[in-house]
């Protein structure tokens, strides 16, 4: 069937003959069409519509390796941050195994947890007793405006409040996107003064476990709203984890020793995983491809119009694919015309996933 204006617009770019071959995606499904028009009737041979196809399935294959690209970049970068954290684990799982002073340990600890999760701040403090026979904070350090200081009277406050306070009553890392108004843990006046007074939104924390327990609480901080992601969280933890074993019994030292060549092997394959993914995003020029798809169809056919269409996400519509890609200043101008599946010889040919022709369009 043709659809509204498709005569017309045959008759202005003056096709006659014509063929479209679905672009079949390797995991099934078409995702466009190539296309070619003669300026005279013409009767297609059985090979010339298989050539059509088989240059359509280069095309289609392309087109899959420029998504898969894409993927595999994202999963190379995700994989570099991996790398890049787990190798500051391993450094500072070494550090902290030879420090021997506690306000030392919980300085690290802390300096790294705001640098490898991009905060603006943060906490970590080990639990005591105050005079009054409550556990309250103890010795402890606050990162504030980019310097590290010790606790002070005001920070040992009582460890039931706040979000650090659910982290150890909870046994786990628990985080807010927007502190103030997070009714899920109890707030003080104090706190959410202070909270107010520094901008913070979002803040997590997570406790430091030792054999019989809390000990401690690891907390950062951030001036922007939902900052911190399950990832972030698994990494804070980690942190903790590594500052309560050398904290809480240096009977656990073979232990953190042996954390952290588990921490070293799994370096070396996210590594290893990261080289080959870039050294797999190197090898597709999907742009190129198509291209040369376009070209060779059109030599291969004697065609005077060749076109790759590709399907448009999210929509039944087919476009030039060179309106996804960078186009070539010297090529032809890009095809405009929007086609639905079903619609014309390339609409047909998605929508059937085989060759389509006609002698004569008009």
């Amino acid at each position: 069937p043709h659809g509204p204006g498709d005569e017309a617009t045959a008759e202005r770019m003056g096709l006659r003959g014509m063929a479209a071959a679905p672009l079949r995606a390797p995991e099934g499904g078409s995702i466009g069409t190539l296309a070619v028009s003669f300026q005279r009737p013409h009767d297609f041979t059985a090979d010339e519509l298989d050539l059509l196809q088989g240059l359509a399935d280069q095309g289609a294959i392309a087109i899959a390796n420029a998504r898969l690209t894409e993927s595999l970049r994202a999963q190379a970068a995700q994989l570099a941050r991996s790398v890049e954290t787990q190798r500051a684990l391993v450094e500072l799982a070494s550090k902290l195994t030879s420090l021997r002073d506690p306000a030392t340990l919980l300085a690290e600890t802390l300096g790294e947890a705001v640098r490898l999760l991009s905060a603006d701040g943060g906490q970590i403090g080990v639990i005591g007793d105050g005079p009054d026979g409550v556990a309250r904070w103890g010795h402890g350090h606050s990162w504030v405006d980019g310097r590290i200081a010790p606790f002070t009277d005001e920070d040992r406050t009582e460890i039931v409040h706040g979000i650090s306070g659910r982290a150890v009553r909870e046994g786990r890392t628990v985080l807010t996107g927007d502190y103030v108004s997070d009714a899920s843990f109890d707030h003080t006046p104090g706190s959410d003064a202070y909270v107010t007074s520094q901008a913070i939104r979002s803040v997590m924390a997570a406790p430091l476990t030792g054999e019989h327990g809390p000990i401690g609480c690891l907390a950062v901080t951030s001036r922007h709203a939902d900052a911190f992601n399950a990832e972030d969280a698994e990494l804070l933890s980690a942190l903790a984890g590594h500052a309560a074993v050398v904290l809480s019994n240096a009977r656990l030292y073979d232990a953190a020793q042996d954390a952290n060549e588990r921490l070293a092997q799994r370096v070396e394959a996210q590594r290893a995983l990261a080289e080959i993914a870039a050294q797999i995003t190197s090898l597709h020029d999907s742009t190129a491809v198509l291209r040369r798809t376009v070209e060779e169809t059109k030599r291969l056919l004697e065609a005077d119009h060749v076109v790759i269409h590709q399907v448009r996400p999210g929509t039944r519509e087919l476009a030039d694919y060179r309106a996804a890609f960078e186009a070539d200043p010297a090529a032809p101008p890009i095809d405009d015309v929007a086609i639905t599946i079903g619609q014309g010889i390339a609409g047909r040919a998605v929508a059937e996933r085989t060759v389509v022709w006609t002698r004569d369009y008009l």
